[in-house]
This record gives structure tokens, sequence and C-alpha cells, in this order.
């Protein structure tokens, strides 16, 4: 099951509940540019991060969603 929203950057692994408001999490935290080095995921409650696509068929296969808004998945998918 997905249970956060997470961006990768630099080796870490930030976490919210949508990915907007976990860039302006780094930008309060001096990152200048946390996008164009980053990864945008989720984090499942086995604490593993997936990509945008492992994360939404994890989710499907799960049955935490039936349907996606885009061909990716996006916090507004759960949330």
């Amino acid at each position: 099951m997905i249970v956060a929203s997470a961006i990768l950057h630099d080796g870490i692994i930030f976490t919210g509940v949508r990915h907007s408001e976990i860039i302006e999490d780094l930008v309060r935290l001096g990152y200048s540019t946390p996008i164009s080095n980053s990864s945008q995921g989720f984090i499942t409650d086995a604490g593993d991060f997936l990509y945008r696509p492992k994360a939404k068929e994890h989710a499907l296969k799960c049955g935490q969603i039936t349907s996606t808004i885009s061909n990716i998945m996006t916090s507004e998918d759960l949330w």
C-alpha cells in the first residue's frame, strides 16, 4: 500500500502528502533546484521508494486505486 508521496533528492527521501508540498519544503531547507536532480515517487508501507510508474502498478495491484487521472501516478489519485 502507498502511504506517502516522496521525492528522492541527493540520495535522501523526503516525504509528504503532495509532491508540491515536498518541493516547497526542499526550497525552505535551502535546496535551490530541487526538481532538476530529483525523482518523484511514493513510499510503500514496507518503506520502499517506488517511482511513479511502479507506484501506479503497486496501487492498482493491491486495490488501493482503480484508475489514475493521468498515465502516471499522482498524489491526487490517492488523496
